[in-house]
């Protein structure tokens, strides 16, 4: 009876530990150490290259983008609305009523240059928005004032 005994006691112990559920911890990384996490290293100089004008090619827009979305989650946690760059990612953001299934209520979706641009602050919200480059449904689908993430003075540092 005691081999019965043993994987009742490690799931007794995984289900206490939710670092221990996600699927990074059962391969034995953190998630921090993910295979194609995207570190600051690799994606902050494309972002400043961006803020300077030059024009990205795919792959680096896409990096560009998938770290900023990352940044953008981690600056404003919930599940409130969520934020849709094709072939980039989807995160969602704000605290708030959430959803659980299906369509999220409040929804803001853009291209990756569109979604670049905002985050190093070549272009403004309400541009966006104007220019109808941005998809917003939703109460709170809105971006303002939480873009741009990257300031001058910090991507000037990564040039």
């Amino acid at each position: 009876m005691a081999g019965l005994h043993a994987p009742w006691t490690s799931l007794a112990s995984w289900a206490s530990n939710p670092a221990a559920r996600s699927p990074a911890a059962s391969r034995g990384y953190s998630l921090g150490s993910m295979p194609g996490t995207i570190e600051s290293h690799q994606a902050m100089p494309l972002l400043a290259r961006a803020a300077a004008g030059e024009t990205l090619e795919a792959d680096q827009a896409r990096t560009a983008a998938r770290f900023a979305l990352r940044e953008l989650a981690q600056r404003h946690p919930g599940r409130s609305v969520e934020v849709r760059v094709p072939f980039a990612g989807a995160v969602q953001i704000l605290p708030g009523p959430s959803h659980r299934r299906g369509t999220p209520p409040n929804v803001v979706e853009m291209a990756i240059g569109v979604f670049v641009d905002l985050c190093v602050g070549r272009s403004t919200w309400d541009e966006a928005v104007a220019a109808a480059e941005v998809s917003a449904s939703g109460v709170r689908a809105s971006l303002s004032g939480l873009v741009p993430l990257y300031g001058d003075a910090i991507l000037a540092r990564w040039r």
